[in-house]
């Protein structure tokens, strides 16, 4: 969504005092100071998320959101979640009948105050709660919302399974309790009649509870049978877990930060449907929209309606088989209030994944290079080990053919924006041993983490990965590899900018809502085969 005007009063209610922190010594882009722009500064607000800009544009985009368009859109082209949250954020700036019809829109189900998208239950429809040890599903035995005994039996079960895994296996937060909403603290869930809307699921910050918090509780409300044509890409109960495992983490999500960014809310709730339902692959449908397509784009970009935020979830499949799944729970640790990251001026994602794997002793510049070299062989790459039946890998932007007669590229320039990559690939043909790739890269300034990932294509099928970050006030480097024919087939060279490095609170689409400083840095590239 959109970033929202910060009026006083918005501001007095959502925003909390915080202490800067020292950057990364070994990571030189940095969090950059709201308003000046330099890193570290006197103590500054956290961010809030990317919301839309007036709390009437947040109550559209939410109506927008459960109104759907079924039979003509994808599902959740518009997450109804994230939309229901901005709302809440927000909500607190409406009057009159555009408040009331927010509360309705914020309402469960079960409190009756239906609208004309059909959120509530009819009223006079008895409605029945089953429970689990830490969940309870509601439903209803007739209207077009009603739910099968034996289909209400089966989301409890998923839903509890859910809980298992997300929290006591993996050791995710619970979702804050509501205390006696939905008769008791256990996380209530509701199963009504989303496919008409073109939704699967949504799970929303509850009406109840303050508006503009950074932790609170909430509950989700799941389609009530997934028997609708629009969901007819995979089985019912294929759709219920996925659905079950991809919302229940929003709801975890709300109990570290409800204020965070939404790239990172969807990213990685799309990441966990895979760690929950590995056999399904729904998430696959979105690869197509992220950085494996479109490596040119920023990782931490948030626009409204873009699918990009869902496909982006391989960055975490990346980052959890590199080190483990704890590492993607350790980044919304890091986010939280409480985290080692809110004490930053701009207490959101991309912070938060530097301060995460600065706990595994690497950097972000690091761990984005290897990912984004390994998007151009995902089929060859340990951390993606379904990445061969994806059927994609990053483009490359530039090819040079390199041959006896052509021993130089000449200069290739290429500009990338922060958190993204661009890759020159260079062929070899007719080159005998001992002839070698000398290639110099000159990129931005240090400060601006501009580092280049390169990937040796051999002949026999394998690969070599070598990492060259591009330090000091030149940002310039010269490495020198093999480049034999009958060895090597292609030496691509991925260009990264890390850059961590923003001017917050300017209203932008990206992390901070911050203006990044480094979009659009050059990069020379100048390859040579020599003996």
């Amino acid at each position: 969504m959109r970033r929202a005007l910060i009026t006083a009063t918005a501001l007095a209610a959502v925003l909390a005092t915080a202490a800067p922190a020292s950057a990364d010594p070994s990571d030189p882009s940095g969090t950059t100071d709201p308003g000046t722009g330099a890193t570290g500064g006197a103590p500054a607000a956290p961010a809030l998320p990317d919301l839309p800009e007036t709390p009437e544009e947040a109550l559209d985009v939410a109506v927008d959101a459960l109104a759907g368009q079924p039979g003509d859109a994808e599902p959740e082209e518009v997450e109804a979640s994230l939309a229901l949250r901005d709302l809440w954020l927000l909500s607190d700036g409406l009057e009159g009948r555009d408040a009331d019809r927010a509360d309705s829109l914020l309402a469960r189900p079960s409190d009756r105050r239906r609208d004309q998208y059909g959120d509530g239950y009819a009223a006079g429809t008895p409605v029945v709660r089953r429970c689990a040890e830490d969940v309870c599903v509601h439903h209803v035995a007739t209207t077009e919302d009603a739910a099968s005994p034996a289909y209400a039996e089966r989301a409890l079960a998923v839903m509890q399974d859910v809980h298992a895994h997300h929290v006591d296996e993996l050791g995710w937060r619970p979702p804050v309790s509501d205390g006696e909403r939905g008769g008791d603290g256990r996380f209530d869930v509701y199963l009504a009649n989303l496919g008409d809307q073109g939704l699967y699921g949504y799970c929303s910050p509850d009406d109840g509870t303050a508006r503009g918090q950074r932790v609170t509780d909430g509950y989700c409300v799941l389609d009530n049978d997934f028997a609708e044509p629009v969901f007819s890409a995979n089985s019912p109960d294929d759709n219920l877990r996925v659905t079950a495992a991809h919302e229940y983490l929003h709801a975890i999500q709300y109990a570290y930060d409800a204020r965070e960014d939404t790239w990172l809310f969807e990213a990685t709730a799309t990441w966990m449907e895979e760690q929950y339902a590995d056999d399904v692959d729904d998430n696959r449908q979105y690869l197509g929209a992220g950085q494996l397509r479109r490596p040119d784009q920023p990782l931490d970009r948030s626009v409204p309606g873009s699918r990009a935020l869902y496909g982006n979830w391989i960055f975490f499949e990346h980052l959890a088989n590199r080190f483990d799944p704890a590492i993607v729970r350790e980044v919304w640790e890091a986010a939280a209030p409480s985290g080692p990251a809110a004490s930053t001026p701009a207490a959101t994602s991309v912070p938060a994944v530097a301060t995460a794997l600065a706990g595994r002793g690497t950097t972000l510049r690091r761990a984005f290079a290897a990912y984004a070299g390994d998007n151009t062989v995902p089929a060859r790459s340990s951390a993606y080990p379904e990445g061969a039946a994806w059927g994609r890998r990053a483009p490359v932007a530039r090819t040079v053919d390199l041959d006896r007669d052509r021993r130089s590229s000449g200069a290739v320039v290429q500009r990338v924006d922060h958190l993204a990559s661009r890759t020159v690939a260079l062929t070899s043909r007719g080159f005998a041993d001992g002839v070698r790739l000398r290639v110099r890269v000159d990129g931005p300034p240090g400060a601006a983490s501009p580092a280049v990932q390169v990937v040796v294509h051999r002949r026999s099928g394998s690969v070599g990965r070598r990492f060259v970050p591009l330090n000091g006030p030149s940002g310039a480097r010269t490495v020198s590899l093999d480049f034999a024919s009958a060895r090597v087939s292609e030496v691509t060279l991925t260009l990264v900018n890390a850059s961590r490095r923003y001017r917050c609170f300017t209203g932008s689409t990206f992390s901070c809502q911050g203006t990044p400083r480094d979009d659009g840095s050059a990069f020379t590239l100048t390859a040579t085969a020599v003996r």
